[in-house]
């Protein structure tokens, strides 16, 4: 049974949505509580995460969905730890637009459901992290020989999901701190993809 589950799509919720949501859960009786708002920013996020330590006025689950167009990263941060080690009753599910929108490391405490997630890391990625220093250069030299920003973009983004969503990924806390400096960084202009492509071709480690 799935504690955290994550839906990408309009972010509205109706009472056939819950009833999904409690069948995907497999849990008959539930306490049900909806938070259906444009934006979530951090002072929401610290009353939801109060609120969903509560336990259920009726049944033995809570079910706490969370439907938002817009959340700060300072919510998603304030998240994290209720979507790892929610309470033994609780369950969250977070519905929003766009994965694009959600720190990889937060998307890493969820299970994706729906066709159009866009969940899955792209080759590139899984092919950057399982290769060798030299096989990952000829990578780079591409994405900048073609200035490809877009794909850049997207490998150092799916990179970070990659090491999130590894059994071990504590061990890589400084290299996922890394790819989330540089995700923002290569927003900025002048921003150097050439060097933050090398730096991530010589630094990351290794996984087969």
């Amino acid at each position: 049974m799935h504690h955290a589950l994550l839906y990408i799509g309009s972010p509205n919720i109706c009472q056939s949505c819950t009833k999904g949501l409690q069948a995907d859960l497999g849990v008959a009786d539930i306490d049900i509580r909806t938070y259906e708002q444009e934006k979530f920013p951090i002072a929401d996020a610290r009353t939801l995460v109060q609120n969903i330590q509560t336990t259920p006025l009726g049944g033995e689950k809570t079910l706490t969905v969370v439907a938002v167009e817009k959340i700060d990263v300072e919510a998603q941060n304030a998240l994290l730890k209720i979507a790892e080690e929610p309470p033994a009753h609780a369950h969250i599910a977070l519905i929003v637009p766009s994965i694009d929108m959600l720190l990889p490391t937060l998307v890493s405490r969820f299970v994706l459901f729906g066709s159009n997630s866009g969940g899955d890391d792209s080759s590139w990625a899984k092919e950057f992290i399982s290769a060798t220093t030299a096989a990952r250069q000829k990578i780079t030299e591409k994405i900048v020989k073609d200035k490809d920003a877009v794909a850049g973009k997207k490998l150092i983004r799916d990179l970070e999901t990659a090491l999130a969503k590894t059994q071990n990924k504590e061990q890589y806390k400084n290299e996922i701190e890394d790819l989330m400096a540089f995700r923002q960084y290569v927003e900025q202009r002048g921003a150097s993809m050439k060097f933050m492509l090398e730096h991530l071709a010589l630094t990351l480690p290794q996984i087969k």
